[in-house]
């Protein structure tokens, strides 16, 4: 998953790169592209006519394919490169269980960053303590039984984590790390 953020941050900053579309970031940033940024291209930006619905057209679904313009044309470059620098990216998989039963693939299953399939999740950005941030991805058709599971795996975390704290030394009270 580093790979990912890696390249989406890249991707973020090659869009935010040439002059033109500094000029129009700084111009439009939390604000919507108007209908009318060829007319402002050829104003403002010396762009030739000919060539201004082009230019204005590649800003925009250049900008969509990078996530840093909106469905709605709203323009959010610095905060989606902010946030992706900052989000450690996890990922939840289905795996069959029939996969799971599989010896060769039992040591598969232990808990890893892994690529997102082709199911659809949904993304929700968690900030953490300090400049931290997480991304929790689900599937759209999560259950209770799923949410269970996950609630498991976040006490299994908690575990290991003050195990880790009491074997430095440092102690917690069990109140301090319960997820309820």
């Amino acid at each position: 998953m580093l790979l990912e953020k890696n390249k989406k941050i890249a991707y973020i900053k090659a869009f935010g790169a040439p002059k033109l579309n500094a000029e129009l970031i700084t111009k439009f940033e939390n604000n919507i592209i108007p209908i009318e940024l060829p007319n402002t291209l050829i104003k403002y930006n010396n762009i030739r006519k000919e060539v201004a619905q082009i230019a204005a057209d590649i800003f925009i679904e250049s900008g969509k394919y990078v996530g840093v313009i909106n469905e709605n044309r709203v323009l959010k470059y610095t905060v989606t490169l902010s946030t992706t620098e900052k989000t450690q990216y996890a990922i939840i998989e289905d795996i069959p269980m029939t996969e799971a039963n599989n010896s060769e693939k039992r040591n598969q299953l232990i808990p890893t960053y892994q690529k997102a399939g082709d199911h659809k999740n949904i993304n929700i950005p968690i900030h953490l303590i300090g400049d931290k941030m997480a991304m929790f991805a689900y599937p759209e058709n999560l259950t209770e039984d799923d949410v269970e599971i996950i609630k498991h795996q976040i006490e299994g975390i908690l575990l290991r984590i003050r195990l880790s704290q009491k074997n430095k030394g440092v102690t917690t009270t069990p109140s301090e790390n319960s997820v309820e």
